[in-house]
C-alpha cells in the first residue's frame, strides 16, 4: 500500500490541549514503540495483503513543548479509497497517549479524522508509541513522538565548523556540573553533527569523555575528534560534555550517577528535536570514548549510565577500573583500548589481556581493519605519544567507522587486494556494516562514465571479474534514494608485473576528501599494474616478492599516520631481498623517517630538508630525458616537498629548480620520490615512473 505521507505536512493538525492535563508516566526516560530496532519509514508501503488499504501517515510528531506545559492534541485523516467500507480496531502502546476520537467504521470513499492526545510529562522526557490499526485484511502501525524540554533548556546557536559539519555549544541542565560532587560549575556541552548528517530512525551517538587539565574547546580542537567524525563516514551525533575545568580529575558530576548519561544523551536529543535536525528522537547504538584520565566516566557510563553502550574506546586511559572493562566484555560489550610507551597505561592493559584470555576471550593486539570490524576486544599499543593516541593513524575515526552501524551516504568500502590473472582480477574488500545498504556494484570506468559490471550482495566482501584489458575499477555501495560514497579507484591489467600499494589514508592534510583515485593514476602509468593496500601488505594477504616492481604510494602521510611502519618495512626489505625492486613516493616519508635507517637500506637516500620551496623538478643524470615535473597543479596543493640526499651507491635522479635532490635512488633495490607521484600531470607521471623502473632493474 502507499502510504499518505502527504498528510504529515498537510493533513496532521495541532489541537489546543488541557491545559491543566499533565503526566507523571514519563520519568526522563524514552517509552520505545513495539520494534524499534526497525526503521520507521515514511516513503514505503506497509506490507499487507489487503485488497483494500486505508490510507493514513505513518509517524505522528507533536511539536516541542516544555515539562510541565500541558497536553497536546494532534488530528489527522484516515480514508479509504475502496468500495467497501472497512470495519477498523485502534490500540495504544502507551499511556501517556490518548485517542480522543477515531472511527471503527471507515464508508467506502469515505475520509475521517482522528484525534491523538499526549498527556505531556512533568519532566524532560521522550515519548513514543504505536498506534496499531487493524481491518479485516490488514494492519499496520502508526508511530507517534512527542518531547518535554526542560524550561531551562537553552537555545543552541548553530554554526559551520569549516567544511565538516555543525556545531552549537550551549549551557545544559543534564550537563555534568554543577553537581554536589564537586565545586565546578561549567555546564558546557559541545554537539556535533557531521557534514551530510542523515536523520535516521535511530540516531548513534558518540559520547566523549575527555582527560585531566582540559576544556571541552580545548580537547575538540586538539585531537580533532569533529573531523575524525566526519572522516570515519559514519552518521553520529557527537556530544563533548565539559568534565572538570583544567583539573587533574576524572569527576564527571551527575554523568557519574546512575541514569546520568541517558538523561544527557536524551537531552541533546530533545534538543535537536526542536531544532528539526532529527525528526525521531530515539537512540540506537551508543559509543564511549574517552581519552587518558576519562575513564573513571567511561566506567560510571557503562555500569549506571543508563543505555547500553554499544563499544567503548580506551586511548590511553586505562588508569584503573580493569574490573569493570573486563566484566564488559564478557558480557558482550566491544571494547578496543590502545596504550602507549609513556602513558604510564601499559602494565594495565597487558594485564586486562590476560585477564580476558584467562576467561577464554580471544584478545586482538593490533588495531587492524579486521579486527576493528570483529566483535572481539581489542588491546593494542600504539607507537605515539600519550596526546596522539587518539588520532595515530587516524585511530578514533577508524573505531567509529568500522563500529558504529549506520553511514552518512554508503559505508567506507576498502578494497584490500585486486589481484589480476591472465583474463580475470579477484577483487576482495572489507566495509562497515550498513543496515540500508542494498547492494554493491563493481563498476569500470569507461573513459566518459563508471559503468556497473557486477552487482553483488551487500554482504558479498569477494568477487572475480572478467578482465580482458587494462581496466580502472571501484566499488560502490547502493542504498535507495541515496547519493554513494565508492570506494578508491585503482587500476588493474591482465599478467601484471608491477603491485601498486595504496599507502594514503591521511584524511587531515591538504586532500582532506574521503576517496580518491590516485592508485588508479598511478596505476596506469605503469601498464600493467596489480592493487593493494597497505593494510592487505601487513595482513600477509599479498605477496610483494611475486611482482618485479612495487610502486607504494604515500600521499602527504605524516607523522600522525606513520608512513612505513615496522611491518610495512620488513615487507619490503623481505621482497627486495627477493629481487623485487620499489619505488615510493610522499612528501613526508624523509621527514618523519629522518632518524631511521630505513631510507638508506631501502633507498640508498637520507632527508635533507621539509619543504623544497617549489614545485618543479627535473630529471637529472640515468633520468636526464624525463625532462620538467611539474607537481603543483594536481588534486591537492603540495606544500612540503621532501628534500633528499643521495648515500654511497646511490643516485640523484631528479632536483629542485630551488636545487636539492627530489629523487634518489639505488639500481637492484629502490627509489624514493620526495613528492607525491599522483600530482603529476599523466605524461609526466608516466614518464617518470618508466624511467624510474628501468633505471631499477637494468
Amino acid at each position: 500500500m502507499a502510504l499518505w505521507v502527504g498528510l504529515l505536512a498537510g493533513c496532521v493538525t495541532l489541537v489546543a490541549g488541557d491545559s491543566d492535563s499533565t503526566s507523571d508516566t514519563d520519568s526522563g526516560v524514552q517509552d520505545s514503540p513495539a520494534d524499534t530496532d526497525s526503521p520507521v519509514d515514511t516513503d514505503v508501503p506497509v506490507d499487507t495483503d489487503s485488497a483494500t488499504t486505508p490510507l493514513f501517515p505513518a509517524v505522528l510528531r507533536f511539536p516541542y513543548a516544555e515539562a510541565g506545559a500541558g497536553a497536546q492534541n494532534l488530528q489527522f485523516e484516515i480514508e479509504n479509497p475502496g468500495d467497501v467500507a472497512l470495519p477498523l480496531e485502534w490500540s495504544l502502546s502507551n499511556a501517556s497517549f490518548e485517542l480522543l476520537n477515531a472511527p471503527s467504521n471507515l464508508a467506502a470513499g469515505g475520509v475521517e479524522t482522528v484525534e491523538v492526545r499526549w498527556l505531556g510529562a512533568a519532566v524532560e522526557s521522550i515519548a513514543s508509541a504505536s498506534l496499531s490499526l487493524e481491518w479485516p485484511d490488514g494492519t499496520a502501525e502508526i508511530h507517534l513522538f512527542a518531547v518535554a524540554g526542560d524550561p531551562q533548556l537553552p537555545d543552541f546557536a548553530w554554526s559551520d565548523f569549516e567544511s565538516f559539519g555543525e556545531q552549537a555549544t550551549a549551557g545544559l541542565p543534564k550537563a555534568p556540573f554543577p553537581d554536589d560532587s564537586a565545586s565546578w560549575s561549567d555546564d558546557t556541552v559541545l554537539v556535533f553533527l557531521p557534514s551530510g548528517f542523515r536523520d535516521r530512525t535511530l540516531q548513534d551517538v558518540v559520547l566523549h569523555f575527555h582527560g585531566h587539565n582540559s576544556t571541552v574547546s580545548a580537547t575538540v580542537d586538539a585531537h580533532h575528534y569533529r573531523e575524525q567524525l566526519w572522516a570515519s563516514g559514519q552518521n553520529a551525533i557527537l556530544i563533548v560534555p565539559q568534565g572538570p575545568v583544567n583539573a587533574s580529575s576524572g569527576n564527571f558530576g551527575k554523568l557519574m550517577d546512575a541514569g546520568g548519561v541517558r538523561a544527557l544523551v536524551d537531552e541533546v536529543l530533545i534538543a535537536l528535536y526542536r531544532d528539526n535536525k532529527i525528526q525521531t528522537p530515539l537512540v540506537g547504538d551508543v559509543f564511549i570514548t574517552a581519552h587518558s584520565g576519562g575513564y573513571q566516566a567511561a566506567a560510571a557510563a557503562v555500569e549506571v549510565g543508563g543505555y547500553p553502550i554499544a563499544q567503548v574506546g580506551l586511548f590511553d586511559a586505562l588508569y584503573g577500573e580493569e574490573n569493570t572493562f573486563k566484566q564488559y566484555v564478557l558480557e558482550g560489550g566491544r571494547l578496543r583500548s590502545n596504550y602507549t610507551s609513556g602513558g604510564g597505561t601499559d602494565d594495565n592493559n597487558l594485564e586486562l589481556i590476560d585477564a580476558l584470555e584467562n576467561e577464554g576471550v580471544e584478545v586482538h593486539t593490533a588495531m587492524t581493519d579486521l579486527a576493528l570490524i570483529s566483535n572481539d576486544p581489542i588491546v593494542a599499543f600504539v607507537d605515539s605519544s600519550h596526546t596522539n593516541s587518539t588520532e595515530s593513524e587516524q585511530i578514533y575515526a577508524e573505531q567509529l567507522r568500522w563500529g558504529l552501524p549506520r553511514s552518512r551516504s554508503t559505508p567506507r568500502i576498502e578494497v584490500r587486494t585486486a589481484l589480476p590473472s591472465d583474463e580475470t582480477v579477484e577483487i576482495v574488500w572489507t566495509a562497515p556494516a550498513e543496515s540500508d545498504l542494498d547492494s554493491l556494484e563493481i563498476q569500470g570506468w569507461s573513459g566518459s562514465s563508471w559503468d556497473t559490471l557486477q552487482t553483488v550482495g551487500a554482504a558479498v566482501r569477494a568477487a572475480e571479474v572478467a578482465l580482458a584489458e587494462p581496466t580502472t575499477l571501484r566499488i560502490r555501495g547502493v542504498v535507495p534514494g541515496q547519493s554513494s560514497l565508492a570506494s578508491d579507484a585503482f587500476a588493474v591489467a591482465p599478467n601484471p608485473d608491477v603491485l601498486v600499494v595504496a599507502g594514503f589514508d591521511r584524511l587531515d592534510g591538504s586532500f582532506g576528501e574521503l576517496t580518491n583515485d590516485f592508485a588508479a593514476q598511478i596505476g596506469r602509468s605503469t601498464s600493467t599494474p596489480a592493487f593493494a593496500s597497505h593494510e592487505a601488505v601487513v595482513d600477509g594477504e599479498v605477496d610483494l616478492s611475486a611482482y618485479a616492481a612495487v610502486v607504494w604510494c604515500l600521499g602527504d602521510e605524516g607523522s600522525l599516520d606513520i608512513p612505513f611502519t615496522a611491518a610495512e618495512q620488513a615487507a619490503l626489505e623481505d621482497a627486495v631481498a627477493g629481487g623485487t625492486v620499489v619505488v615510493a613516493s610522499g612528501s613526508e616519508i624523509g621527514y618523519v623517517l629522518r632518524d631511521d635507517p630505513f631510507l638508506e637500506t631501502a633507498f640508498g637516500a637520507d632527508y635533507s630538508a621539509d619543504d623544497a620551496q617549489t614545485t618543479t623538478a627535473t630529471g637529472t643524470g640515468p633520468l636526464s630525458d624525463v625532462g620538467t615535473l611539474d607537481f603543483g597543479s594536481g588534486a591537492y596543493p603540495e606544500e612540503y616537498p621532501d628534500v633528499l640526499i643521495a648515500k654511497a651507491g646511490a643516485e640523484v635522479l631528479a632536483q629542485y629548480s630551488t636545487g636539492g635532490a627530489a629523487v634518489v635512488g639505488t639500481p637492484g633495490r629502490g627509489a624514493l620520490v620526495g613528492f607525491p607521484l599522483e600530482l603529476l600531470p599523466d605524461d609526466q607521471r608516466s614518464a617518470l615512473i618508466d624511467n624510474l623502473l628501468d633505471y631499477l632493474m637494468d
